[in-house]
């Protein structure tokens, strides 16, 4: 315990400390609770975002919005009518898999419905284009129609 404190006070909790010293706590031990409990629980390792239950939401909340720039960004490249062939548009696809799969087998056991949903959304995105279809399209179809399984599998 107080080897997690001097980790985190050192990170610059010092303020933290002081705070809970002056809020009135009567023990050593409530003192050490109050800046554990201030403090982050997230750490980045390796690019995964841990969190002390093993949930990844983190990591989820992270990944969705840089997967769907990334995804974005490479949809201006693929117009519908015209642009690339379709090897290109499989290579683009590839990328924005290799980004979100990246730690699939450490995270795989904690996927919930908020975190399917955060693949999906830019599997969709990056699917359409590949196929040269429009909006209305569903991930279903876009997905079957690019050759491409769902990521949640």
């Amino acid at each position: 315990m107080v080897a997690t404190i001097a980790k985190k006070s050192a990170k610059g909790l010092k303020g933290d400390y002081v705070r809970a010293l002056k809020s009135g706590a009567a023990t050593l031990e409530e003192r050490l609770q109050d800046v554990v409990d201030r403090t982050t629980t997230t750490e980045t390792y390796l690019g995964l975002e841990l969190d002390g239950r093993w949930n990844f939401r983190a990591h989820f909340e992270k990944l969705g919005p840089r997967l769907m720039a990334t995804a974005g960004s490479l949809s201006r490249l693929l117009p519908n009518v015209g642009g690339p062939d379709q090897v290109a548009r499989r290579l683009y696809m590839g990328v924005v898999r290799s980004m979100a799969l990246y730690g699939a087998p450490v995270w795989c056991h904690a996927l919930t419905r908020q975190n399917v949903a955060a693949l999906r959304r830019p599997q969709r995105a990056i699917a359409v284009r590949a196929i040269r279809g429009y909006r209305t399209v569903s991930f279903e179809a876009a997905c079957l129609l690019a050759g491409a399984p769902p990521w949640d599998l």
